[in-house]
């Protein structure tokens, strides 16, 4: 069987001769071709001619030249035989034609060498690409069929095209496993597709949150420069304390101007600061009053905890101090009349998370770090000392001994004396509501005084409803609509008009003993103003605000009196608030017997001419100095006016401890020694022999008072004048 051979042609071609087996295969491969029709004319009786259409009129081969050149040989054209078989191709000079007889059909070698060449160096030219045609078939021989459907028309069908994605019909729906694969084969394994945040994992339920590495942005030395540069021209943020927010409360309680800087140049005047304006209205408007009395404990002292009236005269000293800065700086600052509302707290239902955050935070370290209501303000002096708590007094702890060790038994049981110690103190009573007051009076007092004991109808009476069988009217309000009370007030402090409807009371013992030494055979009365029965309201008011109140009327112009320790009493005190009442001869009898007593209270000056402001001077030229000798006296004075009674409590003996230290200006007390006080105040516990109170409760009240009258005395010395120190 002669085998397939290459033969070489012309210019680098070879053209491949196939054996008859391969014929056989190649007929068989090309039967599935369409081949075109001739004419009829060009149709030979003995044999039939097809083209096939498909395949391209040139092939894309090199151009002619390209190759090497090769030596064309002679070839035998009966080496080469067409088998007879109905699906031979025969090569011809044209085309190529099928010969379907039963003989073999001799072709042209030279000529079909000549016609492929040909062919192919006319496809290799640059200047022509044709594409091939599709045609449709010549149905001629009965014994050729074609499989070919591509030259058919289109046609709708359901399948999907070949060349084209296919696409599921609308309800046909492919599971997500499916859809996801096709898509990776469709796409490629590298290929990156991006999946929605809104879109939720499977399992999970929730959206994830992105990942975001932090990156650190290192500033340059320029940035850090700039920096320097911006907080030395810059004023560092004020850090506002509790005096300086309670001083803002009050003034814009009970003040108002028509220059909204009036208020903060008074409150930079008063504090010393230099706060620009707009800070300070935005701290209370947008801060103070943002957040409320639950987060700043300084507004619901003076929004919340004082009427507007401020009958017990807790802000007076406050008031006191802005009038006259106002007045010096000569700007018109004016007092309300009536109490405006300020809307306060809203921060706690903000629609900002931040605010309400914030307000979270300022309620819980205002429930820490806030001081009880009423403390002393502004403080002047503070304890340097390491101070820890013992039975309601501070005991100093040396620093020497913070780091030793003691060895105790565990199991031993804790016997009297040692639980002494752990006696803590009762709650002091606010200072700035006094707690204990005086009058004095004699026969010739208008005032009525009945010794009913605690019967009814005992204590003092005004004069107004002392002759009147039913009981004292309901307290009239400062600010009444018929203005009654103003009427009353300006009778009963100018000592105009037959009767009073009130009964005065003074909380210092300088101005107690000066009007006694005024009067035939006087009487001194310890009246307890934090009683219940004194405690209603509109019962008592300040004597300072009132004339302050009439004054801005245009009444009692004439007087200079400032009443800055006089408290007026609607109606009448009751028995149950009189602590204790004795006769001012008492203490002149135990002056006269007992040189120590007489070296403080120094009763002959009061000789009953001299004003109290003059023998104040006096006191504070003699120079009392507390001592143990001066604690033992202080409690043998105390014990006259009543505090050795079992119903004394520790608030009314620091109360008393302060207006004694106050009056006579005992000096030089060693407030910052906490060691040295509490030995003082052992030595006035020991001396007063309460049995009620135990030892702890008596010391710490005399600590306490003796702290607030020293501090009354640095203030009263700050505002004299300075011919007069």
């Amino acid at each position: 069987m002669p085998k397939s051979v290459w033969q070489q042609c012309s210019d680098g071609v070879e053209l491949y001769v196939p054996s008859n087996a391969a014929l056989s295969a190649t007929r068989r491969a090309l039967s599935r071709l369409s081949v075109s029709e001739e004419p009829e004319a060009s149709r030979q009786p003995d044999r039939v001619q097809y083209v096939d259409s498909s395949l391209p009129s040139q092939l894309p081969f090199p151009a002619a030249g390209s190759g090497p050149s090769i030596k064309q040989e002679p070839v035998d054209e009966q080496e080469v035989e067409c088998p007879s078989s109905p699906s031979t191709l025969s090569i011809g000079s044209d085309d190529i034609h099928f010969t379907p007889g039963t003989s073999a059909s001799e072709c042209s070698l030279p000529a079909q060498r000549q016609t492929v060449f040909d062919q192919l160096k006319e496809y290799a030219a640059p200047s022509e690409s044709p594409s091939p045609a599709i045609g449709a078939p010549i149905l001629g021989s009965s014994g050729y069929q074609s499989d070919r459907t591509d030259f058919l028309p289109l046609i709708e069908t359901p399948c999907p095209d070949n060349g084209q994605d296919a696409t599921p019909p609308p309800m046909l729906k492919k599971s997500r496993l499916f859809r996801r694969s096709a898509q990776e084969k469709r796409k490629g394994p590298t290929a990156s597709v991006r999946r929605p945040d809104w879109i939720k994992t499977a399992g999970s339920g929730i959206r994830k949150a992105k990942y975001t590495p932090i990156v650190e942005q290192r500033k340059t030395d320029n940035m850090l420069s700039l920096e320097k540069l911006q907080s030395i021209e810059r004023v560092p943020a004020h850090k506002w304390s509790q005096d300086e927010r309670e001083l803002l409360c009050v003034l814009y309680r009970w003040y108002h101007a028509p220059d909204r800087t009036v208020i903060p140049q008074v409150f930079n005047s008063i504090t010393s600061l230099n706060l620009r304006h707009n800070i300070i209205k935005i701290q209370f408007e947008n801060h103070i009053r943002l957040y409320g009395r639950k987060a700043f404990r300084e507004f619901e002292r003076v929004f919340h905890s004082v009427p507007f009236q401020d009958p017990m005269g807790r802000y007076e000293e406050i008031k006191s101090i802005i009038e006259a800065t106002a007045q010096n700086l000569g700007i018109p600052l004016c007092k309300r009349e009536v109490e405006t509302k300020f809307p306060s707290g809203r921060a706690a239902r903000a629609k900002s998370e931040h605010t309400r955050k914030i307000y979270r935070t300022l309620v819980r370290q205002a429930s820490q770090n806030s001081r009880p209501q009423g403390s002393k303000w502004p403080s002047r002096l503070e304890s340097s000392s390491p101070m820890s708590a013992l039975g309601g007094f501070p005991t100093a702890t040396r620093e020497k001994f913070a780091d030793s060790e003691s060895l105790v038994d565990e199991d031993a049981e804790v016997s009297p004396a040692s639980r002494v110690c752990e006696v803590t103190a009762s709650p002091v009573k606010s200072f700035d509501t006094p707690c204990l007051a005086f009058r004095a009076w004699d026969a010739s007092s208008r005032t009525v005084f009945r010794d009913g004991g605690e019967g009814e109808g005992g204590g003092f009476v005004a004069d107004l409803f002392a002759k009147r069988r039913g009981p004292v009217t309901r307290p009239l309000p400062r600010d009444d609509e018929y203005g009654l009370f103003d009427v009353l007030a300006n009778a009963h402090l100018s000592f105009k008009g037959n009767a009073s409807a009130f009964v005065s009371v003074v909380t210092s013992l300088l101005q107690v003993f000066n009007y006694a030494s005024k009067m035939n055979d006087p009487q001194i009365a310890v009246i307890m103003l934090d009683n219940p029965e004194i405690n209603i309201s509109n019962k008592l008011h300040s004597a300072r605000a009132v004339i302050s109140h009439l004054q801005a009327q245009g009444e009692m112009w004439w007087t200079r009196y400032k009443a800055n320790c006089e408290y007026l009493v609607w109606g009448d005190i009751p028995q149950s608030a009189i602590l204790h009442v004795f006769r001012y001869a008492e203490l002149e009898h135990l002056s006269e017997h007992a040189a120590n007593v007489a070296n403080l209270l120094h009763l002959d000056f009061f000789n009953g001419q001299s004003r109290t402001k003059t023998i104040s001077r006096r006191l504070q030229r003699e120079n009392t100095v507390l001592n143990r000798a001066t604690a033992k006296v202080m409690a043998e004075i105390a014990i006259v006016f009543g505090l050795g009674r079992h119903s004394v409590t520790q608030s009314q003996i620091a109360g008393f401890i302060t207006t004694l230290v106050d009056s006579w200006v005992i000096q030089d007390a060693p407030i910052n020694d906490a060691h040295s006080l509490s030995e003082l105040a052992a030595c006035f516990a020991m001396a007063l022999n309460n049995s009620r109170l135990n030892l702890q409760d008596v010391m710490g009240g005399f600590v306490d008072g003796v702290r607030r009258g020293t501090d009354n005395i640095a203030r009263y010395v700050g505002r004299q004048p300075r011919t007069e120190r």
